[in-house]
């Protein structure tokens, strides 16, 4: 990994491993790290296919928590039953 340069990087998603990046040199060398779970311009074209009825969602719908089983029914569902979960809603 070159850390002579500036510049900025994006994280996109969620990732199961921990990193080995070396954020020390990161830091030091005046790198920018960003992370996003979603890209917002597919936000207006994914709510006029709801808003048509072109998409359907409560079969995206796999499972519906509260925010207190956010770590013990979501994440880690996502993480260890990728296969069985797609959308899983928080109620606060």
């Amino acid at each position: 990994m070159d850390l002579g340069l500036t510049g900025r990087v994006a994280l996109v998603g969620i990732y199961r491993d921990a990193s080995p990046a070396p954020w020390a040199r990161l830091q030091a060398h005046e790198k920018e790290i960003i992370g996003s779970s979603a890209y917002t311009d597919e936000f207006p074209a994914a709510l006029d296919l709801l808003a048509s009825g072109a998409v359907q969602a409560p079969p995206l719908i796999t499972d519906r928590i509260r925010l207190d089983e956010l770590e013990s029914r979501g994440l880690r569902a996502l993480l260890e039953e990728p296969q069985e979960h797609l959308k899983i809603l928080v109620q606060p």
